[in-house]
């Protein structure tokens, strides 16, 4: 009975820890990892990349990352993008609008593990496959 109640009591600080991260703190900070390739026919001239993507606060539920590419050893910056956290799903999306693209980063964030993809609009292809580790909190 003992056990029992030390497990419960466990549980419970882990979910406080949890709650007590705002949904938009998930995200800030740096990240390292890959964006790979994975539909060149629907863009023939995509390159793999190792990444570097740092979000900031930009107000509200809303992140600002700064994306980086590594090239030669040194980052080669790539723009940056306001994403927007959903409230149900817990990902974060942002519209990428070029003359040639046009494109929906998504990202999912578990801990100090991201996940994401970069979908064509409107022919829904994923193009890109995010892997980033966090490596400094904001």
């Amino acid at each position: 009975m003992k056990r029992t109640t030390w497990i419960g009591a466990v549980a419970l600080l882990a979910l406080f820890a949890t709650a007590a991260v705002a949904p938009r703190d998930a995200i800030l900070g740096e990240w390292h990892g890959t964006s790979l390739c994975t539909d060149r026919k629907a863009a023939p001239a995509c390159n793999d990349e190792i990444v570097v993507y740092r979000f900031t606060p930009a107000g509200g539920d809303t992140a600002r990352c700064a994306a980086y590419r590594i090239t030669s050893g040194e980052e080669v910056p790539m723009g940056e993008l306001d994403f927007t956290r959903n409230a149900k799903s817990g990902d974060w999306a942002a519209g990428l609008g070029t003359p040639r693209v046009h494109a929906i980063w998504s990202f999912h964030v578990a801990d100090t593990l991201m996940t994401g993809t970069l979908t064509q609009v409107p022919s829904g292809a994923v193009v890109r496959r995010v892997r980033a580790t966090r490596t400094t909190r904001h």
